[in-house]
């Protein structure tokens, strides 16, 4: 039988530094995937949370006109005579309120029958 040699010191310290290497390079890229995927998550959070709270601002911004408008229709239910004065109403409720997110093309239409 014939006898290998042991491979030589300087391939044992070679193999050392490629696996140390190898390894501190799969930890970086871990850590950078950690952190690109946090930044994204906070990204999206504020984003989320912006909408949300413009979203909640423009509920509340509206809430005094349909309660207007569902008050003159508590009192007066007939609908020939709502409808007639519905123009007016309109035009008194976008004089006192901001208006421009729901008006389409400067006109305030009423949605019925």
């Amino acid at each position: 039988m014939a006898l290998t040699k042991p491979p030589p010191y300087y391939f044992w310290v070679s193999l050392a530094l490629f696996a140390g290497v190898a390894t501190l390079g799969t930890c970086g890229v871990v850590y950078y995937v950690g952190l690109v995927t946090a930044g994204n998550i906070s990204g999206a959070n504020s984003v989320a949370l912006t909408s949300a709270r413009e979203l909640e601002k423009l509920l509340g911004d509206q809430k005094g006109p349909i309660l207007s408008v569902a008050q003159q229709i508590e009192l007066n239910p007939h609908w020939p005579s709502f409808n007639a004065k519905f123009e007016a109403l309109a035009v008194t409720i976008a004089q006192v309120e901001d208006l421009d997110s729901i008006s389409q093309n400067g006109s305030i239409y009423l949605i019925g029958p």
